[in-house]
């Protein structure tokens, strides 16, 4: 695929405007001889929207543009993101374990939404997985994860969850400021 021909579903009206006014104007849904090749960065508002909006049918078509452009990995977090958030569970799952370098911000997204989902299990399961790849939880994950074992009986788990991460915030802290001292 050479160029992406932007179209009313992800084209907002002033960007339109601005096109035409400086000589890009589109003819319907043809692009004319002046067309953009998208990289990375343009797809991401559009899949935050398509999150937003839960418009998964728009996001797979975007998904399939990201696949063809050779874009995916640049691309996958926000695509994790946007199946998770339009309730795509299994995509989103399907992609996580895809991406070749797994992130907080590809787990939490995964976590979130099986927390927001009501499935507790699955977010111990990646809590789990998070944590053998060294990773920390940021507040976001924090949230979820106790959410989680509040959802599945587990108190006793999230008070030692909360209990060890309160003891190793502090100690990340107290070592971060002790050369200040």
């Amino acid at each position: 695929m050479e160029s992406l021909c932007l179209d009313s579903w992800f084209t907002p009206s002033w960007l339109d405007e601005e096109l035409a006014r400086n000589g890009f104007a589109q003819d319907g849904n043809r692009c004319n001889d002046h067309t953009i090749p998208p990289d990375a960065t343009a797809f991401l508002p559009i899949l935050r929207n398509c999150a937003k909006n839960k418009d998964l049918r728009k996001g797979t078509r975007v998904h399939d543009d990201i696949t063809q452009m050779g874009l995916l990995e640049k691309c996958s977090d926000a695509l994790v993101t946007m199946y998770a958030k339009c309730g795509a569970l299994s995509k989103a799952k399907e992609l996580h374990e895809l991406h070749i370098s797994r992130n907080l911000f590809s787990w939490t997204a995964l976590i979130s939404a099986y927390a927001q989902q009501g499935l507790g299990k699955e977010v111990v399961d990646c809590f789990e997985k998070m944590q053998r790849a060294s990773l920390s939880p940021d507040a976001v994950t924090f949230t979820s994860i106790l959410k989680a074992y509040g959802s599945i009986g587990a108190a006793d788990k999230g008070r030692e969850f909360t209990t060890k991460s309160f003891i190793r915030n502090c100690w990340k802290m107290t070592s971060c400021l002790e050369p200040h001292l």
